[in-house]
């Protein structure tokens, strides 16, 4: 009986070998209708990463609603893609749309001077209204607009390079701008400093005195609120 059980065990063997790599079809075929091997795994639906905060920590804020009612050193942090204000109040999180605040300020990081906040919306740049918020540094003739969005990027993973990003990513984006104190069209601080003052008018030639007196460089924004205060 042994030599005939050997015998048995080798045909099947050679059956469910050959049935796997043939392509023929019988009940020992385990690698699929089409008996291919798979080595690569399917890629997981792209997820969304970045923050839309204007800042992830808690920063207490002085809030003027537009029916005038102030309120005063309330734990805030500020979403920029909706313009919403997030409030922590007694332990738990409320939502105020910027829409119903009439300014709303507190002490800016990087600067660490006091800051005020509005919808971007209420400016414009070639007749087309901002998107996302704005924090403005105000003078007494100018004021320094610096306007913060969110640019979506989507995922752009090239598998045979093994390059790119397998996420959609949202990524916070500012830029520079000056407008009159009680204007609301921007001019955009980009290009050389005499292209910018000549965006002034009347004030240009005094804008460009200050900028070569006090070696400014608009681009930066400690100098271009330099530039403000001193205007």
């Amino acid at each position: 009986m042994k030599p005939y059980i050997l015998f048995l065990t080798i045909f099947l063997l050679g059956e469910n070998l050959w049935a796997q790599f043939s392509g023929s079809s019988t009940t020992y075929t385990i690698t699929g209708p089409q008996n291919t091997l798979k080595s690569e795994v399917p890629m997981a639906e792209p997820s969304i990463k970045g923050s839309t905060y204007l800042d992830e920590e808690w920063r207490n804020a002085e809030i003027v609603l537009e029916t005038g009612y102030v309120t005063k050193d309330l734990p805030v942090r500020i979403e920029i893609e909706q313009a919403n204000i997030e409030i922590m109040f007694n332990g738990e999180v409320k939502y105020l749309d910027l829409k119903k605040v009439s300014q709303l300020s507190y002490a800016d990081s990087q600067n660490k001077t006091r800051q005020v906040i509005k919808r971007a919306d209420e400016f414009m740049v070639s007749d087309v209204p901002l998107n996302g918020i704005v924090m403005v540094h105000q003078g007494d003739r100018y004021s320094a607009v610096k306007h913060f969005y969110i640019e979506f990027m989507p995922a752009n993973y090239n598998v045979a390079l093994d390059v790119g990003s397998r996420d959609h990513r949202k990524v916070k984006k500012e830029k520079l701008y000056l407008t009159t104190t009680e204007g609301k069209f921007l001019v955009p601080v980009k290009g050389k400093e005499k292209h910018i003052a000549s965006k002034l008018g009347a004030d240009g030639d005094k804008a460009l005195a200050i900028i070569k007196q006090y070696k400014l460089k608009l681009s930066r924004e400690a100098d271009l609120y330099k530039l403000v205060d001193l205007l």
